[in-house]
């Protein structure tokens, strides 16, 4: 496993620089296929998040990740290698150093992230996780995008183990949204319903 922050960024830029700015046919051209877009569409329900950055322009997809715990850091170089292809040329991968001041002491820790070209196969995800004021919303359709995958994602992003059980964080993302609670309860029955095909199979 890769933990190095300078290993990452020098392995991937190499890899990156080589690649010729797209046009902007190319860029048109370009689509998101499964396992990303399932991956997409479970960091999403976490902390990716997409941006536009004018009315009239295409969307990019920004993920960081905090490597407090190695695990989630591992991911994070999991999900870089595949976003590749929607990286700019001249990609830097961006780290910075914070306090946890919940601990109330000066031990200092290190997250990275990204953000992809603005590109309009992003333009997708902007539509489907953003109203019209720009609130993250539960997709009205979550239920035909959600899959195995994506759930996986998301646990990586923002899952525990509380009281031997499952428990998935949203820290008030969606809470008080009309959908929310219906996606609680779907939530609930595809992990059983999951749960239930492992052993069955």
């Amino acid at each position: 496993m890769i933990t190095s922050t300078s290993l990452v960024y020098s392995q991937n830029l190499s890899t990156i620089t080589k690649k010729k700015r797209l046009s902007k046919f190319e860029r048109s051209k370009l689509t998101i296929e499964n396992p990303l877009s399932e991956i997409i569409i479970g960091l999403l329900l976490g902390d990716g998040h997409i941006q536009k950055r004018s009315l009239t322009g295409n969307s990019r997809f920004i993920y960081g990740q905090s490597s407090l715990r190695i695990q989630h850091f591992n991911y994070f170089n999991h999900v870089l290698e595949l976003i590749k292809p929607y990286l700019s040329k001249e990609f830097k991968l961006k780290t910075r150093s914070f306090v946890d001041k919940r601990t109330n002491n000066s031990y200092s820790y290190s997250s990275v992230n990204f953000a992809t070209l603005s590109l309009p196969c992003f333009n997708y995800y902007k539509n489907l996780f953003y109203n019209s004021d720009g609130l993250k919303i539960v997709p009205s359709n979550i239920q035909n995008l959600f899959s195995p995958r994506g759930l996986a994602s998301w646990i990586k992003v923002d899952g525990s183990i509380q009281n031997k059980g499952l428990h998935l964080n949203t820290y008030g993302r969606f809470s008080g949204q009309p959908r929310y609670f219906k996606f609680k309860l779907f939530l609930r029955n595809f992990v059983w319903r999951k749960y239930l095909e492992m052993f069955n199979t």
